[in-house]
């Protein structure tokens, strides 16, 4: 039985990792320019901890944000949102650095912003025709004539 407890503790203890995730709510690290930089912190165990993040890439100077005693329960998130970015478009560095009693932990991840799509634009490819034949518009939809 003090097998059990020890191998608890032990699972206990190695757990304490902090993983960050940039714009955690899309399926890729793409932000729109007009929207806030979202960081996202999950631990699998409760921690406090500091963070500082610096930006750099695109068109605009280097960024800093500092975060102190940000604190996640047990399998938990904590999610920051960097409103004060610059709104430019381009590629980015993020360099993030995190201290826990433990230690510290660094990471890097690249992101772009882009800008919104204009509904009203016209589309990037188009074509134009004398007369409307519907063997051209077979041929052009690749179906067997």
């Amino acid at each position: 039985m003090n097998i059990l407890y020890l191998a608890a503790a032990i699972l206990a203890a190695s757990g304490g990792g902090i993983d960050v995730h940039l714009a955690p709510d899309q399926p890729i690290p793409i932000v729109y320019a007009d929207e806030p930089l979202i960081v996202e912190f999950t631990s699998d165990t409760p921690v406090t901890f500091d963070a500082k993040i610096a930006i750099t890439g695109g068109n605009a100077p280097e960024y800093r944000a500092v975060f102190e005693d940000l604190q996640i329960r047990g399998s938990g998130q904590y999610w920051a949102a960097l409103d004060d970015f610059p709104n430019d478009r381009g590629r980015f560095t993020a360099d993030i650095s995190i201290l826990t009693e433990d230690g510290e932990i660094n990471s890097t991840h690249e992101f772009c912003r882009v800008g919104r799509p204009f509904a009203e634009s016209s589309a990037p490819v188009g074509m134009e025709m004398q007369r409307f034949d519907p063997d051209q518009l077979q041929a052009l939809l690749g179906l067997p004539l």
